[in-house]
């Protein structure tokens, strides 16, 4: 039992430049089209990565922040990745297709995200101390 609770460092994943401010697992452990298992880190240094834990290396880097990533999270079924900034802007990509939307979220930097369990809601709060929820595909506010 006593070998169970002490874990075991598997692997060091470098690439970012600053702190590490937020990581998450794939939620379904491996990415559809690269049969991998995923996570997705944010950083001081303005950079998202996806990371490829069979290899121990950077699948893909995300570099069109402008200030410092607070928080990430894949979406329920893995194919968006959300990434706050401290600038007040919400970014969120679309992981196979490559392509970012970025929107005003709030008056102060956003802190943190979650999707909804089916990932049609985002939830986001911030500094300004409100939180917002925004529906996913149509970009839009509802409150």
């Amino acid at each position: 039992i006593e070998a169970a609770l002490d874990p075991k460092l598997l692997n060091t994943l470098k690439g970012h430049k600053d702190q590490v401010t937020s990581i998450h697992f794939h939620p379904k452990g491996y990415l559809i089209l690269l049969f991998r298992k995923q996570i997705v880190s944010g950083s001081n240094d303005s950079m998202v990565f996806v990371w490829n834990l069979n290899t121990s290396g950077s699948v893909y880097k995300y570099i069109g922040h402008k200030d410092a990533v607070t928080d990430v999270k894949f979406s329920p079924i893995g194919n968006q990745i959300e990434a706050p900034q401290k600038i007040k802007l919400l970014n969120y990509g679309q992981i196979i297709h490559k392509k970012s939307i970025t929107i005003k979220a709030h008056n102060a930097p956003v802190r943190s995200v979650n999707y909804s369990y089916d990932g049609h809601l985002l939830l986001t709060g911030s500094d300004d101390k409100t939180l917002h929820v925004y529906k996913v595909e149509s970009q839009k506010l509802l409150f």
